[in-house]
């Protein structure tokens, strides 16, 4: 199982990441980044992706 070999502290954040790195997906949105400041998957806040969405317009 991938999620056991991530450096993430919590499992369930361990899940998210391998999920997420499982689709390809390009980022993980979270209120909590610190939880996955070692996950292999950019995270941001809501707040950052919205943003970032902004600039794409």
């Amino acid at each position: 199982m991938i999620a056991l070999a991530l450096p993430l502290s919590d499992f369930e954040d361990a899940m998210q990441c391998a999920s997420a790195m499982a689709c390809n997906a390009d980022v993980i949105v979270s209120r909590n980044v610190k939880d996955y400041q070692n996950s292999f998957i950019r995270t941001v806040t809501p707040e950052q992706l919205l943003q970032e969405l902004k600039g794409c317009s």
